[in-house]
């Protein structure tokens, strides 16, 4: 009988585990999607492994554990794969973490590979992730252990690589979560946050929008299972939402919309755009984009700190804004959901401020009624 020892090798640095999504929905409803995406993950992750020689990378079945001694490494390493993974239609879910790992492989038996981990490293990437109901790469915010890696967080946090993000999970207390994660690159999703130039002839939009279809198609596929699935894309979602340009829309001429990001135009111009995101789980982007909006149109119309009766007509009147409210209003619950967003997204009072122009259409049209009935 051959010997078999179980050997330990012990390493430090920084530690990226990777998880795909929604494969428990898709075994169920695609099984054939679920074996090309297990196909394009592995390939994928081959591919940014063998031009990355700081890393030590290892994959099984749906997930990866990579390993290296510089954050920057890591988060280069995400840079690669999510682009390509994304652009298949192939999400998945990470955590970034630093500290001491074991590693424990078996010796003197040809038939068994396989390698376990453990240590403060990999068990703090792979629990990081699990909490996470998101397509998101969450960035365990604690200080880092040595001086050195404090460092590289904190550079890491000056550059934008680390941004704040919000996840929604129907299973939470309070549905929204704020975390420390990997800022999402325009490239990465095909996506791009910036705005359109409607001006440009022959425009037909930027190269990768169909990216977020992908992503609603499959919000609506994993709806039927699994609600908590289902919200990890709408999670995706307020991610591009939380880095688009959304302030720099503006109507012209009442039906003329100018630098609109993709988002942009499917939330509030392409006639889908209602149908594909009437779910209460998108109130969160809805509120963001027109927190963004009416930030912007105050500060453009210089009306940014002034409260008055007056003031708070002509914000309604501006054209971008009263087109966005009239969207946004109409959704049956969005009024209702603003108590359960987080703070954040409302950003410089744009939360108070939506409340009270609530308020005002809500006067203008009991007025319009009761003057009608009138007559």
């Amino acid at each position: 009988m051959p010997k078999v020892e179980v050997s330990e090798e012990r390493s430090d640095g920084w530690y990226l585990f990777m998880d795909l999504l929604a494969v428990q929905y898709l075994a169920q409803a695609n099984p054939q999607g679920l074996f090309q995406n297990f196909r394009d993950f592995f390939q994928i992750i081959l591919g940014a492994a063998s031009s990355s020689p700081a890393l030590t990378v290892y994959t099984l079945s749906d997930s990866a554990m990579v390993h290296a001694d510089e954050l920057s490494d890591i988060i280069q390493f995400v840079r690669k794969v999510r682009a390509p993974l994304f652009q298949a239609g192939v999400f998945f879910k990470g955590g970034i973490a630093e500290g001491e790992t074991s590693y424990f492989r078996a010796t003197g038996i040809d038939n068994f590979h396989g390698v376990s981990f453990a240590g403060p490293g990999a068990s703090n990437a792979y629990a990081g992730q699990a909490r996470l109901n998101s397509t998101d790469v969450i960035v365990l915010s604690r200080d880092a252990t040595r001086g050195d890696r404090a460092e590289q967080l904190k550079g890491a946090r000056a550059r934008g690589d680390i941004v704040r993000s919000i996840y929604y999970d129907p299973g939470a207390p309070s549905e929204y979560v704020e975390f420390s994660a990997l800022a999402l690159g325009s490239s990465e999703l095909g996506v791009v946050f910036d705005v359109e130039n409607s001006e440009e002839a022959g425009y037909h939009g930027p190269e990768g929008t169909g990216a977020i279809e992908v992503v609603l198609q499959n919000y609506w596929y994993a709806k039927h299972l699994d609600k908590r699935a289902s919200a990890k894309f709408v999670s995706l979602l307020t991610n591009i939402a939380l880095h688009s340009r959304f302030e720099a829309a503006t109507l012209v001429n009442g039906s003329n919309w100018q630098r609109v990001t993709p988002l942009f135009r499917k939330l509030f111009i392409d006639k889908s755009g209602p149908n594909a995101f009437i779910d209460p789980a998108f109130n969160i982007i809805y509120a963001i984009a027109t927190s963004k909006i009416l930030n912007a149109r105050t500060r453009a119309l210089e009306l940014e700190k002034d409260v008055s009766a007056d003031a708070l007509e002509k914000i309604y009147c501006d054209p971008t804004v009263h087109s966005v409210l009239n969207t946004v209003l109409k959704r049956r619950s969005f009024m209702s959901s603003m108590k359960s967003l987080p703070p954040s997204v409302f950003e410089h009072g744009s939360g108070d401020l939506m409340f009270r122009l609530y308020g005002f259409r809500q006067q203008l049209i009991a007025s319009n009624t009761a003057s009608k009935a009138s007559h």
